[in-house]
This record gives C-alpha cells, sequence and structure tokens, in this order.
C-alpha cells in the first residue's frame, strides 16, 4: 500500500472551535500544545506527534480494513482510538453500538494498542480518505474538550 505523505499542524488557542461544535477548554489547550512540542524549533519534538507506523499483524489487518472502509466513502461518522474504541463495536458496547450509532452510518476505526504516534500516521495514511461528515477521536492522557461555549 502506497504511503500518503501529510502533514499535520494545528496550533489551538483557549477559545477556539472546531467544526464550530467543539470549544477547546484551556487543559486541552495546553495538553494539545504541549504534545507539539511546545512548537519551539531549538527543542527535540515529542515522540507523540511524530507518525508511527505499527508493524504487527493485528495493527496492519485493522489499518488495511479501515482503509478499504474510508476508500468505500460510505460512512459519516469515524471513530478513532485504541483498545477502548476498538472493541466498542464487538465488545460489551455491541448493543449501544448497534442500536444508537450503526444507524448513524458509523465506523470503528479503534485499533488495540495504538498510541497518538500511531494514530497520526493512520490519520495520514488513508483512514481519514473517505472524507466522513464527523471524525471522534476517543483522546489519551486525559485531554478533554469542552462545548459549554456555543461558537459562533
Amino acid at each position: 500500500m502506497p504511503h500518503r505523505k501529510k502533514r499535520l499542524i494545528f496550533v489551538p488557542r483557549v477559545g477556539d472551535c472546531l467544526e464550530s461544535r467543539v470549544n477547546l477548554s484551556a487543559s486541552a489547550t495546553n495538553g494539545l500544545a504541549a504534545a507539539i512540542g511546545a512548537l519551539d524549533d531549538s527543542s527535540p519534538p515529542s515522540t507523540a506527534v511524530t507518525p508511527v507506523e505499527r508493524l504487527d499483524p493485528y495493527a496492519v489487518q485493522r489499518h488495511a480494513a479501515n482503509v478499504a472502509i474510508a476508500d468505500a466513502g460510505k460512512t459519516d461518522v469515524v471513530f478513532f482510538g485504541d483498545s477502548i474504541t476498538d472493541f466498542f463495536e464487538t465488545g460489551l458496547g455491541s448493543p449501544v453500538w448497534q442500536r444508537e450509532i450503526a444507524p448513524l452510518n458509523a465506523a470503528d476505526f479503534g485499533v488495540s494498542g495504538d498510541q497518538t504516534q500511531n494514530l497520526l500516521w493512520r490519520l495520514q495514511n488513508g483512514e481519514l480518505d473517505g472524507h466522513p461528515k464527523v471524525a471522534v477521536i476517543r483522546a489519551w492522557n486525559g485531554i478533554t474538550v469542552t462545548t459549554s461555549r456555543r461558537c459562533t
């Protein structure tokens, strides 16, 4: 599978709105800025912001399956994350997924064992190519967002 070279850079500020629906809190802004390596060119970047491909069989299989679903372009909502997301569709959350989420034309792109750098690699290598209307990321390390303020 050919690698797609893209660079994701987002520098959040307190109060920034994403998709006119998400308002970044101070803790989310600080967490994301720290993950980007404080944007100081003199210091080495955080390893979390350097995309890394996983080569273990499970990750390779899940990525290939996710890209095939993305390439079909038939999903409106895509969920990204690690094992908690991965097993939402097929594990204990399955009844809720089938009843509430699947009807939204949703896909579960969680990969058990993924870390931030692995998710970044997946996003840059085909898993967003289907252009979903909404991408939900179950974040690591307590990154939070608040929707208490309406974006205009």
